[in-house]
């Protein structure tokens, strides 16, 4: 594999853990919020229904997730790829043999 693709693959594999990591972060701190109650948002107040857990997981997700994606869906695709550009570009760098002085 040519220098340039192999900074390329790892500048997509950066862009998973990324994606991962922020998405493992969100999930948890949602199930630590977990209070056995669903409909109880902050804007709102008020005391909710019970619910199991992954009834609660599943609208806390909607509630934060897919705002994030319709508001912010221009931003993801601009920065996904600017990861691994500038990965590539790196490895186009290292790969050009030094010119003679």
């Amino acid at each position: 594999m040519t220098k340039p693709l192999k900074y390329l693959v790892r500048g997509l594999i950066i862009n998973v853990g990324i994606l991962f990591t922020v998405s493992l972060y969100l999930l948890v701190a949602i199930a630590l919020n977990y209070k056995g109650r669903c409909g109880v948002f902050w804007v709102f107040g008020g005391d909710g229904r019970p619910c199991p857990f992954f009834e609660y997981m599943r609208q806390e997700v909607q509630f934060i997730f897919l705002p994030i994606l319709f508001a912010l869906w221009w931003l993801i695709l601009l920065a996904f790829p600017l990861i691994p550009g500038i990965a590539y570009l790196i490895g186009r760098h290292r790969s050009e043999p030094a010119a003679p002085r």
